[in-house]
């Protein structure tokens, strides 16, 4: 009898839209932001209500940072963001939605920028495989 590995995990990857990882329109911050609430959105909805302290931390940025990231992806219509209340009114969680990207004309191409931005990239997706898992 074969047996066979199964993952423990529902989703052992994330996935994140081609065109906005490739746009080049996002800062090291903004994607590695927008690769956390992927990660963190579940399946059918693409919800999810991390902190912004959690996001930071996973990002690898303060929490400044992670606030400005999130308004400048709400900016471009990549996410929605959702301030909740509790009965009485006080602030609970921001309620995250991932939503299908628009589409992002790519910007200028310039050879050498091109290669420190891959090189970028790289690292920080390995950085965030290491640090969601």
């Amino acid at each position: 009898m074969k047996k066979t590995l199964q993952f423990r995990r529902e989703r052992p990857f994330v996935m994140v839209d081609y065109a906005v990882v490739m746009s080049g329109h996002l800062s090291v911050y903004e994607l590695a932001v927008y690769l956390v609430l992927c990660a963190y959105a579940d399946s059918r909805e693409g919800t999810c209500f991390p902190s912004y302290q959690t996001i930071a931390g996973k990002a690898g940025c303060s929490r400044r940072k992670a606030i400005d990231a999130v308004a400048r992806l709400e900016d471009l219509g990549l996410i929605r963001k959702e301030a909740r209340k509790n009965p009485c009114g006080d602030n609970t969680s921001n309620l995250y939605t991932v939503v299908v990207a628009p589409p992002i004309a790519a910007p200028p191409s310039h050879a050498e920028d091109t290669l420190a931005n891959t090189t970028e990239l790289s690292l920080l997706i390995k950085y965030m495989v290491f640090s969601v898992l």
